[in-house]
């Protein structure tokens, strides 16, 4: 058994998806989709900073 490392490990998984078809998301994609998802918990954190949960 070999260790892969985390990096070759993705571009493999990337490689699988596209030889199979599916949508293989670019780094630009992926960042925006982080930052939406940031912004998504601020927002949530934020409406319930002021919530009594008793």
């Amino acid at each position: 058994m070999s260790t892969v490392s985390w990096e070759e490990a993705k571009r493999k998984a990337r490689e699988r998806r596209a030889a199979a078809g599916l949508p293989v998301r670019s780094a630009q994609e992926k960042e925006a989709a982080m930052d939406r998802l940031t912004a998504e918990v601020r927002a949530h954190k934020l409406a319930n900073s002021g919530v009594n949960t008793r």
